[in-house]
């Protein structure tokens, strides 16, 4: 009885730190980082898609945006590791399908095994000296359902 109110805790916990327009859209991870200039910054997914596929986007304001990827929208992304050895990247580049303020850098494919982890690094070569805070989200694909 108590493993199932924990898990029911647990559970209730991951989907309150979201609004409920991070749940329409399908966010299932959260990253807050702090991007230097040019200096790549690491994350580490925990998020699978059932359909095999994840898009990865940064949540930020499109003067943000603008500021970190310059005129020509470059940025460059590297799969680090990953526990499933079939994971790869596809690099994307766009507004997010459903929102705004959400710029897609990359889907993770074939990412079906539960207890994913799999680290990028991610650097923005044209990006301005001053320090720009920003969110990495991960999102379900919109053939995943809810």
């Amino acid at each position: 009885m108590c493993l199932i109110i924990l898990a029911g805790c647990l559970l209730s916990s991951c989907a309150a730190g979201r609004s409920t327009e991070e749940k329409r859209i399908g966010v299932r991870e959260k990253i807050p980082v702090e991007i230097r200039g040019s200096r790549p910054i690491t994350i580490t997914l925990h998020t699978r898609s059932p359909g095999g596929v994840a898009a990865v986007a940064v949540h930020c304001s499109p003067e943000k945006w603008k500021s970190l990827v310059g005129e020509n929208g470059d940025f460059k992304v590297q799969l680090l590791s990953s526990r499933w050895n079939r994971a790869t990247i596809r690099m994307g580049y766009g507004e997010h399908w459903a929102t705004k303020d959400y710029y897609v850098l990359f889907s993770l494919l074939n990412n079906y095994q539960p207890f994913t982890k799999i680290k990028v690094q991610i650097t923005f070569p044209n990006a301005a000296p001053a320090i720009t805070h920003a969110e990495i989200d991960a999102f379900r694909m919109p053939t995943d359902g809810p």
